[in-house]
């Protein structure tokens, strides 16, 4: 998938616009890595201006941003020849769910299977999540900007990890807290 994402791409610098927990950090990861691009991860402030200094001298790159955020990006930016991945997630209970175990273990990113644990279920926290995933959402959804491919996490499933990062360990009481999801969706 990734080399058929190079090919496609020739040699055009890379947006991956995403919502959290859709799998765009190891995607633009594995995209940087193999093409030896410049990374900009949800830049902001310098990095941002970085950015900014990277397209107009015609260096190459790899962005990852949530689609809520690069709408709020110059025109003169979205006018450039990239090639936008748009990412998004089939099961959103999953991406909810996801989401909210990184919070509740104020952890994002895994290397190796953890010892399994419980994690709370709190109706106002559980709300939160669901809500602040479903705006990023609707914003994915909705980005009106050039699109030329549009991929799912499921996708990504065939991806060698290559020991950067593996999905997120479930939780002993995961069940439970996908119903809640589930029933609140």
């Amino acid at each position: 998938m990734i080399d058929n994402i190079i090919s496609q791409a020739k040699d055009r610098s890379i947006v991956v616009l995403s919502s959290p927990r859709t799998g765009s950090t190891l995607l633009a990861m594995m995209l940087t890595n193999k093409l030896g691009y410049k990374l900009f991860s949800e830049p902001a402030g310098v990095a941002l201006h970085e950015l900014f200094l990277y397209k107009e001298h015609g260096k190459k790159f790899v962005v990852k941003e949530h689609a809520l955020r690069f709408m709020h990006y110059p025109s003169s930016f979205h006018n450039q020849d990239m090639y936008v991945i748009r990412l998004r997630r089939e099961d959103v209970a999953d991406q909810v769910l996801s989401c909210y175990i990184a919070n509740q273990r104020k952890k994002w990113f895994y290397h190796d299977i953890e010892k399994p644990d419980s994690i709370q279920i709190d109706d106002t926290q559980l709300t939160s999540t669901l809500n602040y995933i479903k705006k990023f959402n609707d914003y994915t959804d909705a980005y009106k900007g050039k699109v030329d491919i549009d991929l799912y996490y499921e996708d990504l499933s065939n991806i060698d990890y290559n020991g950067n990062t593996i999905p997120t360990p479930k939780p002993t009481n995961h069940d439970q807290l996908k119903l809640w999801v589930q029933i609140n969706l």
